[in-house]
């Protein structure tokens, strides 16, 4: 799924803006009209720039991983463990990375995806190590990896 950023015309006539999800924009296209709105532009949404600038230290990120690997081995579902963690978290970078993943989980998005949106926090190559995990049926372990690469490069 790409983000698109669509302005449409709504039932009462006033010029909207908003940001979606879709295929391609023909699809986005289809969905407004189905909705009743008139689409005027859709472009490719650019990356939520605070997102992209979010930092979490590695002394908060690390406990979040480990937390996310022992419920995921206890089988708790991905969606009900981010939901838990986002609803237990202090306000805060934390809360927004994991109310975020918990959004895209819910709607069908890989994590690894909704990790990119936060570039800081989990560069390509630690994005990379949770797409291994989800694809490979290892994602417990992949996060137990991941934690204590994460603890060590902080030591570092």
């Amino acid at each position: 799924m790409t983000a698109f950023a669509a302005t449409f015309i709504d039932r009462q006539g006033r010029r909207q803006h908003g940001r979606f999800n879709a295929r391609d924009a023909r699809q986005l296209r289809e969905e407004l009209r189905a909705r009743s709105l008139w689409p005027v532009e859709i472009t490719v949404a650019t990356p939520d720039r605070k997102a992209a600038k979010l930092v979490i230290p590695a002394r908060d990120l690390v406990p979040v991983l480990h937390q996310i690997e022992l419920q995921l081995r206890a089988g708790v579902t991905a969606d009900e463990a981010f939901r838990q963690l986002a609803e237990d978290a202090p306000p805060g970078p934390i809360r927004q990375v994991l109310e975020h993943v918990h959004r895209e989980v819910s709607h069908g998005h890989p994590i690894h995806q909704a990790c990119r949106h936060f570039p800081r926090v989990f560069p390509p190559h630690l994005a990379a190590v949770i797409e291994a995990g989800e694809v490979s049926a290892q994602l417990p372990e992949s996060l137990r990896g991941l934690a204590h690469h994460v603890a060590s490069a902080d030591e570092l």
